[in-house]
């Protein structure tokens, strides 16, 4: 407060407006709100809040939390709730879509601050309500995906190479020394892997190169799905279309011995 003493200012305002014959006031409450209000509210702060109350938007809060905070400015303005300058204000400073439900759902027009109050709460409820249902539980999808294709897990079952032949993951067919190798065996006893004996590998092997270029087919896991015929790409029919020249070189830096053509 500011001003005058307020003992002071009580003492004038009770000789001026208490008649002690009567024993009453000749003010109403009003009234003396006013004077009390001239006399000891800093009027800075009611300048500020009644700009405030002027730009207040309520943006993202809930109608509640915007009421609250609308009504605290309407007190510190000195401003009257029923006041057609009040109804104004609450009317822009709502969102949009609140005020056009009232006023697409009625003609006239509400002039009462509690009424207003009232109705922007419960409207604003409804919508966040509503806007809850239409996002549904956290984490539920399982209407979204009841329908989704899932991929199929099924793997085409391998091809079957010539009986007593192995083969290593780029689909090449080894055999050693005339007869089949078990690969993984003959590492684990460190056998060559060319000519089948002990004690060099098959980069040291004296003996010429046994391998051989063989077919290898490569199913297509989709057309046996349909039941179409398989379609093939062979390793051979790739070698085969290089030049003769290029597939001489090509053997030759791989260690083949290539079949007489």
């Amino acid at each position: 407060m500011r001003g005058m003493n307020v003992q002071d200012w009580v003492q004038n305002y009770y000789d001026n407006h208490f008649d002690e014959l009567l024993e009453e006031w000749n003010v109403t409450w009003a009234l003396f709100k006013q004077a009390l209000n001239d006399a000891f509210l800093d009027q800075g702060r009611v300048l500020m809040a009644q700009e405030k109350l002027e730009a207040i938007q309520q943006g993202s809060d809930t109608a509640d939390d915007f009421v609250k905070k609308f009504e605290s400015l309407i007190t510190e303005a000195g401003y009257q709730k029923d006041s057609p300058f009040i109804i104004r204000m609450i009317e822009k400073a709502v969102n949009p879509r609140t005020i056009d439900q009232i006023y697409g759902s009625r003609k006239d027009r509400i002039e009462n601050y509690a009424e207003y109050k009232e109705t922007i709460i419960s409207i604003d409820e409804m919508w966040r309500r509503h806007q809850e249902q239409k996002r549904g539980p956290r984490g539920w999808n399982s209407w979204a995906n009841r329908d989704t294709p899932r991929p199929n897990s099924s793997k085409p079952s391998p091809t079957t190479a010539t009986q007593g032949d192995r083969k290593d993951g780029t689909g090449m067919t080894f055999g050693g020394a005339g007869r089949p190798m078990d690969l993984s065996k003959a590492k684990a006893e460190r056998r060559c892997f060319n000519c089948g004996q002990r004690g060099h590998m098959i980069r040291d092997c004296p003996q010429p190169k046994k391998f051989t270029v063989r077919q290898t087919v490569m199913a297509d896991p989709e057309s046996n799905d349909r039941g179409a015929p398989s379609k093939t790409t062979t390793v051979r029919q790739a070698f085969m279309d290089l030049g003769k020249e290029e597939r001489a070189a090509l053997a030759m830096e791989l260690g083949f011995v290539l079949p007489p053509q």
